[in-house]
């Protein structure tokens, strides 16, 4: 049986898992909570030590439930990374270590949505929650780290594609810029979907030719009746239609030929 997994946010998730129930696949990792810069410094690099949760838990705020907390952590460590809600033991670097996934559906839902705490001490970065902690605490022991560029960005996210196929030389991936959502908010991070998308556009032909076993696509704009409702303020999460929609493409896309792989 083939193995799909996927990195990014629900939009690779869910499309991974559609494309698995159809194909017949099974799905056997999910890489959530990793900003791109996170991952290639710290999994890749090794320069930044992944997320601490002893130190963590020692100064959140007292009575708060700490299931989100060790969820991302979860995400963010070796021994784990990759086994939230799949039927799988094997975490996500060992899987590519291994050689043996076929696909990897990823977005770059992190890069554009999600700021980064970093040690004031250390600096020592990684995804977390500021509502764990109350304010005069996190001044203290945190800064927001910047959001990448799209250019730095684009460039880790290449970075994690090489060190991938290095490893596991069969994987082929299929990256999504995250789409811009036109549901008549103004967001900042809308803004940050559409300068990596353009860069991506811009680029794709040199992004192909240089990694010819990735497939750079693009999501349809999300329209407003596209984002699944009851989720307070949510702007990410889309309806099982959309995601069938993206499926759908992709399948077509899939069909199409490419470029061998070296």
């Amino acid at each position: 049986m083939d193995l799909i997994a996927s990195f990014g946010s629900c939009l690779s998730d869910c499309v991974a898992n559609t494309l698995a129930s159809r194909r017949g696949m099974k799905f056997c990792s999910k890489v959530l909570h990793n900003r791109s810069d996170y991952f290639v410094q710290t999994f890749i690099e090794r320069r930044n030590p992944p997320s601490d949760l002893s130190f963590l838990r020692k100064h959140i705020r007292e009575g708060v439930d700490t299931t989100f907390l060790e969820l991302v952590h979860q995400n963010q460590v070796p021994e784990t990374i990759g086994l939230h809600q799949v039927d799988c033991d094997v975490p996500f670097l060992e899987r590519i270590e291994r050689g043996d996934l076929s696909l990897l559906i990823a977005d770059n839902f992190m890069d554009v949505a999600s700021n980064l705490f970093e040690e004031r001490a250390t600096g020592h970065f990684y995804f977390s929650h500021s509502a764990q902690f109350d304010d005069e605490t996190f001044e203290r022991l945190f800064r927001w780290r910047e959001y990448p560029s799209p250019f730095r960005s684009l460039s880790a996210f290449l970075t994690i594609f090489r060190w991938i196929h290095e490893k596991s030389p069969k994987t082929k991936v299929v990256f999504y810029a995250f789409p811009p959502v036109d549901d008549g908010v103004d967001r900042a991070s809308y803004g940050r979907c559409r300068e990596f998308a353009k860069l991506v556009t811009n680029q794709r032909m040199e992004l192909r030719a240089l990694l010819p076993w990735v497939r750079f696509l693009e999501a349809p704009v999300a329209r407003r009746e596209d984002i699944e409702p009851g989720i307070p303020d949510n702007w990410s999460h889309f309806t099982q239609a959309y995601y069938d929609v993206v499926t759908d493409r992709l399948e077509l896309d899939l069909r199409a030929p490419t470029v061998a792989t070296p």
